[in-house]
This record gives structure tokens, sequence and C-alpha cells, in this order.
């Protein structure tokens, strides 16, 4: 909660760094206090709109959230990370879409009307991420793609 932005990247360079080793202690470090992983992740997930973010550290910061969602084995990571791939995420996609997957399960009706009622208008920031951060993530991709071929001069740090 006090924790500066340079002190939040270190640590996920760190992880970065011993998953990129294949290091199977990755995660030991973090196991040891697992009850604050998911706050972490959630401060994790606000940078990652924060403006004071050049891109090198974005890149930093999205190759640790590629490095959670590839450690779903860790139970903490699985429990932070699955929450944002789930049915309120679906509060994006194309309504006729959506209405077309929800015809072809008929359990999934029941289940779209409670994940409506409770996310149509989030009460944490943390159901804000679940409900919106796989798309604004694809979003800033796109956005990413479309300057890819403009001209741009970048500082020595990124």
């Amino acid at each position: 909660e006090k924790s500066t932005t340079a002190h939040l990247l270190t640590i996920s360079l760190l992880i970065n760094e011993k998953v990129r080793e294949g290091s199977i202690t990755a995660w030991d470090s973090i196991a040891l206090r697992k009850d604050r992983f998911a706050g972490y992740f959630e401060r994790m997930l606000g940078l990652w709109k924060s403006p004071e973010l050049n891109q090198r550290e974005k890149t930093h910061l999205l190759q640790f959230l590629i490095n959670c969602f590839q450690s779903l084995e860790q139970e903490f990571v699985r429990e932070c990370c699955l929450k944002l791939t789930g049915l309120q995420s679906w509060f994006h996609l194309n309504e006729l879409h959506r209405n077309k997957l929800l015809q072809n399960n008929k359990r999934l009706p029941a289940f779209w009307k409670k994940v409506q009622k409770k996310y149509a208008e989030p009460k944490t920031d943390f159901a804000r991420f679940e409900r919106n951060f796989m798309s604004e993530l694809l979003d800033e991709f796109l956005a990413i793609l479309e300057r890819f071929g403009e001209k741009q001069t970048l500082s020595a740090e990124e």
C-alpha cells in the first residue's frame, strides 16, 4: 500500500528474471508472504494505466503479467489471475455475439444475470479490473500497433 512505483517494478523485475532463468524457486520468496500477493497484484494492474510509466516499464509489467498467467500452478497467483478471465469480461463482447454464446449453453444465462448485477457498476477497483482489464489491455495493444509505423524518437531510457 505504501510502496513506490519503483519498488513495485523492482519486485516484478526480480520475478521476471527468475522465471527467465528457469528457476524452480521463482515464486518461493513471494510464497512466504502469499497473503500480500493479491494486494501487490492489484497495484500492478493499477500501474498499467499509469501515465508515469514509460514504454520499457510497461513492457516489464506486461512480462510480469505473462509470467503470472504462466504460473497458475501457484495457488496464490492462480487466485488473482483467473479473476481477470471470468464471465465479467463478457461486458466487452459484441452484444449479438454474447447473446449467441449465451444461447449455446443452458446454464450461462443465469450466471450472466448474476454477473450483470454484480459488475454493472463495480464497487471496488479490483472488481473494475476484473471487468475491464483484458479489454483495456487489448485496446492498448491495438493502439500501439496503429502507432507502430509512425516515426518517433525514443529516449535512451526507452
